[in-house]
């Protein structure tokens, strides 16, 4: 369990190096969007289920988002995808303990 657990930490870690480069720059930092495109934070099962069709083949490419097998591999993307669970994790829980301090 450790090793799986130490292995998810530097995927994630390897993921957020990824995105930081590759993608923040549409995407914004720490996957925050702040408005214009979609917060990944937030994304659908759809998306989800399709993310390395969304990120490597560009089946999105008509609503702006393109592939970028040039550039990223099916681990780089698995890589990412993680960094973008793990965020979304955060700041669910970043969320949930701010309204019980409210209450």
């Amino acid at each position: 369990m450790r090793a799986a657990k130490a292995r998810g930490c530097t995927v994630i870690a390897k993921g957020e190096a990824i995105y930081s480069k590759t993608c923040a720059v549409c995407h914004s930092l720490m996957t925050m969007s702040a408005g214009v495109l979609p917060d990944l934070r937030f994304s659908s099962k759809a998306v989800h289920d399709n993310f390395q069709k969304i990120v490597l083949d560009g089946v999105l490419a008509k609503k702006g988002m393109p592939g970028f097998a040039d550039v990223l591999n099916k681990e780089d993307v698995d890589a990412i995808h993680a960094y973008i669970i793990d965020s979304a994790k955060l700041g669910r829980e970043a969320q949930l303990k701010a309204q019980q301090k409210a209450n």
